[in-house]
């Protein structure tokens, strides 16, 4: 019996300049050229202009755990192993109060200048915030169960599975948004402003430098309208957890080979997401000047971010392997992964850049593939230390100490949504997805030449763009990008110099067919496809992987 526990005290100091220089964005949504809005002074976006007060936050909290966890032998044959874990959820402690809380129609005792809706934490809180933004989570209990049963007398079949619940803390690093939210470092954000003069442009009173995040601000402190909350957590936040199951079928065969195949799944409930407050209504006055701000559901709030744990995930996956431990110089594992991943997730790192989900209004909208799903995996790996007659001398020193190895990789295509690139919806969100007008499949083969999926890669005449006052009747990640194959090779060669000391000469081929793998950009996006229905580039492939890449190293080992 194993009976263990874990505490981490965690510290946060924060202190930076974050944004106090301030941000333009030029767009096309003035002119239609994005040059164009520069060269006239016309920031417009999501958001056209934007300043900050810096960041400032001391944060201090303690991560608990505690686990029990038993192995149990019923017979020769058959081994459970059970156990029990506990994450409990204490949210950080901001040492002076600067925690805020988005609760509409709600009027904040301590800052009573704040706008309705806006309250804070703090050791003396609003009525309806807790202190630290968010409440306790502490029915946490992950319980583990896992067996091991051998099939055949020969001890060389064995079938082993298991299942178990497991839960994800927030980051730290989520928290350092609350030093954004004013009035302790205010962020300002403005869809459309004069370059000349953002602040009077946007009938804003400039507010800088004296809100530059003063420590302890006064109760009576004053609050430029339209505000932001860069972030707070929804009211009834829940730590994510995932389920996540597998059962195993294992034979050796012979000494060193090993065939396995499995079933693996798992299901994540409360998962983080985005859910942005401030969207658009659908107006007809969207676009009179100085209306934008009046479509809000929370006019006095440019933006309302909210932390919550709304979305969920499921995954399946058969999983085939063949392996060869290393004898007689050599090494080999192939994998082969087919699954299916769906999820409704709009990525934090989307959400918190500005978006939400694609339709404010329904969360299932953005049920579909989720973007990492692949449903093809083929893995080759090998290492062959390559045999030579025993020889002394110069010739034992050339022919000894060469090995071989590889990595072969072939996967399936990445998918992806098509948007329209309009606003058509009125919601500000600017993830409008096109309409498809058509019945059929906009999927071309992927066998055509390079040339001909460069210039269209998917069938272009299917979309169009979505109807007004509506999110597009596409599907989420409807497509699917170019598949990839990609083998990467080793030659390695170790010459031993003297007793203590030897030489390691390598030789790496990255890509080493030198292989075009369309529609992979630089930092490994499969995006590389315009999917904007608006662009002139639309359907076409934009970008490739990397070309054959060689490298060469010495190591002296002594």
């Amino acid at each position: 019996l194993h009976i263990g526990g874990e505490a981490v005290h965690i510290n946060v100091n924060v202190r930076n300049t974050y944004r106090q220089s301030g941000f333009f964005n030029f767009t096309n949504e003035l002119s239609g050229d994005n040059i164009v809005d520069f060269l006239i002074g016309q920031g417009a976006g999501s958001p056209g202009f934007g300043q900050g007060g810096g960041e400032f936050l001391l944060l201090s909290g303690v991560k608990w755990s505690a686990f029990v966890q038993d192995n149990w032998r019923i017979n020769p044959r058959l081994t459970l192993n059970l156990g029990l874990r506990w994450d409990p959820y204490f949210p950080f402690t901001e040492q002076r109060g600067r925690i805020v809380c988005f609760r509409p129609g709600a009027r904040s005792a301590r800052f009573p200048n704040a706008p309705v809706g806006m309250l804070f934490g703090g050791p003396h809180p609003d009525a309806g915030c807790p202190e630290n933004g968010s409440n306790v989570n502490a029915d946490n209990f992950g319980p583990r169960f896992g067996f091991a049963y051998r099939l055949t007398d020969d001890q060389r079949t064995s079938l082993r599975g298991g299942i178990g619940i497991y839960y994800s803390p927030p980051a730290t690093a989520g928290y350092t948004n609350f030093a954004d939210n004013a009035p302790f470092s205010p962020q300002f954000q403005f869809k459309a402003v004069d370059l000349a003069n953002p602040y009077g442009g946007a009938g804003v009173t400039n507010p800088f430098p004296g809100a530059y995040a003063p420590s302890n601000p006064a109760s009576d402190t004053t609050f430029v309208l339209p505000t932001t909350i860069v972030l707070a957590f929804q009211p009834d936040y829940r730590l994510p957890s995932l389920v996540t199951w597998n059962l195993t079928l294992e034979r050796q065969i012979g000494q060193s080979w090993l065939v396995r195949t499995g079933y693996v799944g798992n299901k994540g409930t409360h998962l983080y997401s985005g859910d942005l407050k401030g969207y658009f209504q659908a107006n007809p006055g969207f676009f009179i000047p100085g209306s934008d701000q009046d479509n809000r559901p929370f006019p006095d709030f440019g933006s309302v971010a909210i932390l919550g744990s709304n979305n969920n995930s499921n995954y399946n996956a058969l999983d085939l392997t063949v392996e060869k431990r290393l004898s007689h110089g050599v090494s080999l594992l192939a994998a082969y992964t087919w699954s299916k991943g769906l999820d409704d997730f709009a990525p934090l790192g989307a959400f918190l850049a500005g978006f939400g989900s694609t339709n404010p209004f329904n969360r299932h909208f953005d049920y579909g593939l989720s973007d990492d799903d692949v449903r093809n995996n083929f893995k080759f790996s090998n290492v062959w230390q390559v045999p030579a007659p025993h020889r002394n001398g110069l010739a034992g020193k050339l022919l000894n100490g060469w090995e071989v190895n590889s990595i072969w990789s072939w996967r399936s295509g990445f998918p992806f949504s098509v948007y329209s690139g309009l606003d058509n919806s009125f919601s500000g969100q600017g993830l409008d997805r096109a309409d498809l007008v058509k019945a059929g499949n906009p999927q071309l083969s992927s066998s055509r030449s390079h040339a001909a999926q460069v210039a269209q890669f998917f069938d272009t005449s299917f979309f169009g763009p979505n109807a007004l006052g509506t999110f597009g009747n596409s599907g989420k990640n409807i497509l699917r990008a170019p598949r990839f194959f990609n083998v990467d090779l080793g030659l390695l060669k170790e010459t031993k110099v003297t007793e203590k000391m030897s030489v390691q000469f390598r030789a790496e081929l990255f890509n080493a067919f030198n292989n075009v793998n369309l529609g992979v950009s630089a930092n490994g996006n499969p995006l590389g496809i315009d999917n904007i229905q608006s662009d002139p580039t639309f359907g076409q492939i934009l970008a490739a992987g990397d070309p054959r890449i060689v490298q060469f190293a010495l190591k002296i080992l002594f």
